[in-house]
C-alpha cells in the first residue's frame, strides 16, 4: 500500500493537487497530515453532524449488546456536542472528547449535566439523565473511550483538566 500511495501522490501532485495521507502509525511516512472531524460540524446542523461523527466512533452491536452500544453512542454524541459548543476552537477535537469521557469524574460530570440543561444544552443533559451506568453500559462506554483514545483522527493535543472544566462552564451559543 505504501508503494501505491507514493505513485498516486506523485501523480496527484504533478496535477497540482494537494495530497494528504492519514497515516496514524507512520507506516508510509512520518505522519504530518491531520484530520479533525469536529471541524466539519456545522452549528445549523449540530444534532445531525454530531450524530454522524458519533456513529462513526461507536461500533453498533446486535442482540443483547445493542442497547448498550446505543447508550455509548448517545454518550459520545453528548460529549462531542459539549466540546463543540463550549470549548475554545483550538480544543474542539477528539482528544478533548476522549479527555472528557476518560475523566475520573465522569459520573459527577453527567450528574451536573442532568441537573442543569442550561449548563450544556438540552441533548447532553437529557442523555446524562437517561444514561444509567450499569456494568454492561460501563463496558460499552469503556470500549468507546478506548476507541477515542486510540483514534488517529485528531488535530491538537490537550490536557485532561481542560476537558473536565467543561462540566462546570456555562453554555455559549454556537
Amino acid at each position: 500500500k505504501g508503494e501505491n500511495f507514493a505513485v498516486t501522490r506523485r501523480h496527484r501532485e504533478e496535477l497540482g493537487r494537494k495530497v494528504a495521507v492519514l497515516n496514524p502509525f507512520s507506516l508510509v511516512e512520518d505522519g504530518k497530515d491531520q484530520f479533525n472531524p469536529l471541524d466539519y460540524i456545522r452549528p445549523h446542523e449540530l444534532a445531525r453532524d454530531v450524530a454522524l461523527v458519533a456513529d462513526g466512533l461507536v461500533k453498533p452491536e446486535q442482540g443483547d449488546g445493542a442497547h448498550f452500544s446505543e447508550m455509548a453512542r448517545q454518550l459520545v454524541a453528548a460529549a462531542i456536542e459539549v466540546i463543540v459548543t463550549q470549548e475554545e476552537p483550538n480544543r474542539r477535537n477528539l482528544i478533548a472528547v476522549a479527555d472528557l469521557l476518560l475523566s475520573a469524574n465522569l459520573d459527577g460530570t453527567l450528574e451536573a449535566w442532568a441537573e442543569n440543561t442550561d449548563l450544556v444544552g438540552h441533548r447532553p443533559a437529557q442523555t446524562a439523565a437517561t444514561t444509567p451506568m450499569t456494568s454492561a453500559a460501563t463496558n460499552s462506554v469503556i470500549a468507546s473511550r478506548r476507541a477515542l483514545a486510540a483514534s488517529p483522527c485528531t488535530s491538537a493535543p490537550s490536557s485532561a483538566s481542560n476537558a473536565r472544566s467543561v462540566s462546570t462552564r456555562s453554555s455559549r451559543s454556537p
